[in-house]
Order: structure tokens, then C-alpha cells, then sequence
């Protein structure tokens, strides 16, 4: 079955840290939501998961092969790219 992947970190616009990863998939005949649809729903569920206020949170889209267990992310603020730190 193909689908249509996305995924997301979900992070403190202030500091940096991931508080949450999201995954959306739609199946094959689908309606894909638009982008910014895509980063408010991160941004609210990652909110309620982790019980942090969504307006200090921001996403940013990802590949999901490059989030790996073992590692602890972070969003760069200044250039909005994806680091990993070894736990």
C-alpha cells in the first residue's frame, strides 16, 4: 500500500529541544493535509503529550529516517536544521 509520509519534530521555539515527535500518514487515495495543517496538528498533540503551552512550540519538518533511538534532538534556532546528541 503506498501513502503519503510526513514527519515532524515538534520543539521549544525558545530553547531548541524536542519535546515530540509526529508522524502522519495518508493512504493511497487520500486527501493530504496542506503543510501548515500538518505542523498545527504536531504542534497541538505534541502540546497535550508532553503538557507544554503550544505557543512556545514550533515543528519542523523531517526525514524520518534520520530520528534514531539512542539519540536526544535538538533544532538549531538560527538555522532551523535537526541535531542529534548521543545519550
Amino acid at each position: 500500500m503506498d501513502s503519503d509520509r510526513k514527519s515532524y519534530v515538534v520543539y521549544n521555539s525558545e530553547t531548541g529541544d524536542v519535546v515530540y515527535q509526529y508522524h502522519s500518514s495518508v493512504a493511497r487515495g487520500g486527501t493530504s493535509p496542506s503543510e501548515a495543517e500538518l505542523e498545527m496538528t504536531a504542534i497541538e498533540v505534541g502540546a497535550l503529550a508532553g503538557k507544554h503551552s503550544s505557543s512556545k512550540l514550533a515543528a519542523l519538518s523531517v526525514d524520518a529516517a534520520d530520528l534514531k533511538r539512542g539519540f536526544r534532538y535538538s533544532v538549531d534556532l538560527s538555522s532551523r536544521e535537526l541535531r542529534s546528541t548521543p545519550l
